[in-house]
This record gives structure tokens, C-alpha cells and sequence, in this order.
């Protein structure tokens, strides 16, 4: 991507123009016309960019960049044409590519956000300013007058809809006022001490157990990873099984057809002390040999350590990790034990991530392991909390556009998704939950990988419909993210 650095002189210079100050905008034709003008330039500097990654062979970077130059002006002919040509994604991304795609992306923003601003203080209605908010903040996803314009809550940085805020005081007020998890007097897991050589210190919530060694107790810690384990059956049940339970929600409890029978076991939440406690469960414990490598790779493995299930973290985390941890991992037993294994991990993923993120405000992105446990860490931190997902599901936005959930998304597997997959995700699961729970359900109930795979579940659900939703998607994603 070297060239590119070199081009970038010419990209600057052509968004320099555009960011000269317009004076207010007082009618609906002089926003028009000034849009224009600044779509015009800076459309330049993306045909720039985009003839310099072509020279590369970077045809999929090239494309998303042409539906970026899309929101500009979605009349242009070369932009039209590059984007009807699909390319496959790389596995890296270009040196110096995604520098030069965020300064353009930048500016792009503070030119049109500017123009908003005078609209805006010209007094134009909010029925005339709304396209133009949605089209700055494509650019720029912290342009206060654009999210208000939109009725969005919070700051830079912190922006939700009425609908999230409410759902994230529902869940507050169900992890304060939820059933408290209770010592448990009597250790059902003898073989599992033995094979640890420890004895165990437990409490049982409603939907699970934590626990961890006697001789190292934290109780309070196991509470915590209780009540999240809790909070996450309770949400997740509401949402999908049509149960009545302690999570009381702002959206009335949904009446669902085709729901499972419902069929479960608490799992057991254990708290490992070290690495050395670790490879001594996944030697005496675990006999599934590919559960054995993820195991060591990532801190944390779900084994069938029958009659319950047995899900291991090692080394104590500190903070929000004891809430994010058991309720990724709870959502994991639901899916698995209320409608079955190899369920698209896309969709499931994304449950884990949108129910961890309101109970916990964590969003880790782990990738596949990569070797090392400083490496492994350090990708795990990728994306530091909820907020920062949502951030990240805004920049992916043309990387939606170019690979939609149900065209491209929900094909992925655990080895394929990147960072942009897994955000994106999270944002599909949340839509399908606001306005099309009963497909969400569907996805879930018939989509076992051994007897439809995701190339027969799309049609399976959508029929022909499957384009439409990932259109009503991304235009949801501009709105509510």
C-alpha cells in the first residue's frame, strides 16, 4: 500500500476543498446544492483511492470503498459498476490502506457534518434534515447534531436509542433486583475434585452453579458469576422461549410459535486458579481431543463433564469479565441444549455478544488462537466494551453493504470471522430481535448445520426474501447504531 501514501497528497488536497464553511441553510434546495458541491469532491478523492487499490489487486477494499463513494452520490455510473463486482476478502488487510480509508472517511464527515450544522441552525425541519443525518454519520459516528436529529440519548461515544437505553435500565434493574445465588452445602462433583486434586467452594444460582478452590475462595466473585448466568437464561428466555421470568423487559413478552420443548441443565461455572490447573482439567477431565487444543489456545473451554456441564476459565479477571464471561457462555448452553448443536455460529455468536453486552457492558472480540498467551490477550482486548462494538459496527458499515448477514455473514464460521464479522453480528442478532423475532427463532430451531446447511436455511426461512431483509437490516444499522 505504499503507493497509497504517495497518492494521498491528492486525496487530501481534494477534501481540503470541500470543508470550506457554508454560511446557514434556511431551505430544503440549499441543502441539496450543497451536498452536492461537497459529494463532487470528495468523490474525486474516493475514485483516487479506489483506482490506486485496483492497481493492487485489492478488488474487495476497492469495492468498499465505492459503496462508501455511494452515500455521496448514489446516481454515479463508475461507482455503480465497481460495486457490482463481488470480490472475496483477503485474509490481510493492505499495509497503509486502512489509515488512508479512515483520514478520507474523516474528512468526508466534518465536511458534510458541517453543512448539517448550518441546516440545522437555519432551522430546517427534522423530516428534511434526517437524510442528511444518516448520511454524515456513515462518515462520522459521533456528530451530535446528527445522532439528535435522529433521537438518539448519551454523548460521543455512548449514543443510544430510546429503545437501548430503556433495555439497559431493564437489565440493571433485573441484576439488582434478581434472586441472590445461594452457598451450596453439599459439593455434587466428587469425581471432578478428585481428578483436581482440590475441593471445591460453590453457589448454585436459579440456571447454574459457579465455583472454585476451598483453599482460594472468592465468594463474591462467585455471586457475581452466578447472577450473570442467571441474567442471561432469564433474558434470553424472555426473548426466545416466550418464558415468564425475573427480566422484566420494555417490549412485551413476545408470543412465539415453534418454540422447543424446554430441556436443560444448570452448567457449572469453574474458576481455575492458573494455566497449570488448566491443562491438568483439559488431561483428566476432557477426552474430546479438538476440545483439548481450543482449550489450550483460549482461557476458557465448555466440556460434557456429564451430568452437568462444565465450563472452565482460568486465572482470576478482574472487573466487568466475571459478568461478560458466564453470560456469553450461558447463552452458548441455551442455544445448544434448547434447540441443539451446530447451529449457524454467526447467529449464535452474535446471541452471546448482544446479551454479554447489556449484562456486562464487555465486548471482547477473540479471534482463533494465534500461539501465544500475550497474543491471545492482547486480541482478545481488541474491542474494550459495548460502545466500542457498536463503534466498530459503524465503521463496518460498507463491509455490511459489500458482505450482507444473510448473503454473505451468516456463512461464516469460527475460523473465517473477523473482527467486522463479529461486530456485525452482534447488530444482525439485535435486529432480528427488534423486528423479526420470529425468524430469529426459526434460524435457530431448523438451522442444524447436519441436516440444512446455511446455503438451504437462508431460502429455508426467507424464501426470496433474503435480499430485502439484508437491505431493512443495514438501513436499521444507520439508524439505531
Amino acid at each position: 500500500m505504499g503507493r497509497a501514501v504517495a497518492v494521498w497528497g491528492a486525496v487530501v488536497v481534494a477534501c481540503a476543498a470541500a470543508e470550506a464553511a457554508p454560511r446557514p441553510i434556511k431551505n430544503e434546495g440549499a441543502l441539496a446544492r450543497a451536498e452536492r458541491r461537497a459529494a463532487r469532491k470528495l468523490v474525486k478523492a474516493y475514485l483516487k483511492l479506489i483506482k490506486e487499490l485496483e492497481k493492487q489487486g485489492e478488488d474487495h477494499y476497492a469495492r468498499v470503498e465505492a459503496l462508501k463513494a455511494l452515500r455521496l452520490d448514489p446516481e454515479h455510473k463508475k461507482l455503480r459498476a465497481r460495486v457490482e463486482e463481488e470480490a472475496d476478502p483477503p485474509i490481510k488487510t493492505p499495509p497503509g490502506y486502512r489509515e488512508a480509508a479512515r483520514e478520507l472517511r474523516r474528512r468526508a464527515g466534518a465536511a458534510l457534518g458541517r453543512i448539517l450544522d448550518q441546516a440545522i441552525e437555519g432551522g430546517l425541519s427534522r423530516d428534511v434534515l434526517e437524510p442528511s443525518a444518516l448520511r454524515v454519520l456513515a462518515f462520522d459516528p459521533d456528530h451530535p447534531g446528527a445522532r439528535r436529529v435522529l433521537g438518539f440519548q448519551g454523548g460521543p461515544g455512548k449514543w443510544r436509542t430510546a429503545r437501548q437505553q430503556a433495555l439497559a435500565l431493564a437489565y440493571a434493574k433485573a441484576w439488582k433486583e434478581g434472586p441472590a445465588p445461594k452457598p451450596l452445602e453439599e459439593i455434587p462433583w466428587k469425581n471432578l475434585e478428585k481428578a483436581l486434586g482440590i475441593e471445591l467452594l460453590a453457589v448454585q444460582g436459579q440456571h447454574c452453579f459457579a465455583a472454585c478452590d476451598r483453599k482460594n475462595p472468592h465468594p463474591k466473585q462467585l455471586e457475581t458469576i452466578a447472577r450473570a448466568g442467571d441474567l442471561a437464561f432469564a433474558a434470553f428466555a424472555h426473548d426466545l422461549l416466550g418464558a415468564e421470568t425475573f427480566f422484566w423487559s420494555p417490549e412485551p413478552r413476545p408470543q412465539l410459535t415453534g418454540v422447543p420443548a424446554a430441556k436443560y441443565s444448570k452448567p457449572l461455572f469453574l474458576l481455575l486458579e492458573n494455566r497449570s490447573m488448566h491443562v491438568r482439567f483439559l488431561e483428566t477431565c476432557v477426552s474430546d481431543e479438538q476440545l483439548k487444543v481450543s482449550g489450550r489456545g483460549l482461557g476458557f473451554v465448555n466440556t460434557a463433564y456429564l451430568p452437568d456441564q462444565v465450563i472452565v476459565s482460568e486465572g482470576w479477571q478482574p472487573g466487568r469479565f466475571l459478568r461478560e464471561w458466564p453470560s456469553q457462555r450461558m447463552v452458548f448452553q441455551l442455544v445448544a441444549q434448547v434447540f441443539g448443536p451446530r447451529r449457524p455460529y454467526y447467529l449464535v455468536m452474535g446471541l452471546a455478544r448482544h446479551y454479554s453486552g447489556f449484562i456486562s457492558g464487555e465486548a471482547r472480540i477473540r479471534l482463533v488462537p494465534r500461539g501465544s498467551r500475550t497474543e491471545r490477550d492482547r486480541t482478545a482486548r481488541k474491542v474494550s466494551d459495548f460502545f466500542g462494538l457498536r463503534r466498530l459496527c459503524r465503521e463496518a458499515y460498507a463491509e455490511a453493504r459489500a458482505l450482507p448477514p444473510l448473503a454473505k455473514g451468516i456463512f461464516r464460521t469460527l475460523e473465517s470471522m473477523r473482527r467486522s464479522d463479529e461486530a456485525l453480528a452482534c447488530a444482525f442478532v439485535e435486529y432480528l430481535l427488534a423486528e423479526r423475532r420470529g425468524d430469529l427463532l426459526a434460524l435457530l430451531r431448523d438451522g442444524d448445520a447436519k441436516q440444512r446447511g446455511p446455503h438451504e436455511l437462508v431460502p429455508h426461512v426467507f424464501g426470496d426474501d433474503a435480499p430485502r431483509v439484508d437491505k431493512a437490516f443495514l438501513d436499521w444499522l444507520l439508524r439505531n447504531y
